[in-house]
């Protein structure tokens, strides 16, 4: 299996606190090696207290992605992609 390297670019963690403490999270996910964008990989937001997932997406053929109605408070940004290791 040949080994992948996959860096988060650029992400948008703009978890814009409106009214309610609403925000979202954008990115672009890019091969760490090509720069190509990574198509169709995995975004699960999780919980880092009971490490469950809260919320996710599937990043389109550019690799761009966007979890909205995100809640106030702290996540971590688990991306996957078939082929490669975490």
């Amino acid at each position: 299996m040949k080994r992948i390297y996959i860096a988060l670019i650029f992400i948008s963690t703009a978890l814009t606190t409106l009214g309610q403490g609403i925000g979202k999270i954008t990115g672009t996910i890019k091969d760490a090696e090509s720069s190509n964008p990574v198509e169709f990989a995995t975004v699960a937001l999780v919980d880092p207290t009971t490490s469950k997932p809260v919320d996710g997406t599937i990043a389109d053929a550019k690799g761009k992605f966007a979890i909205k109605e995100i809640a106030n408070g702290n996540y971590l940004v688990n991306i996957s992609f078939i082929g490669t290791k975490q």
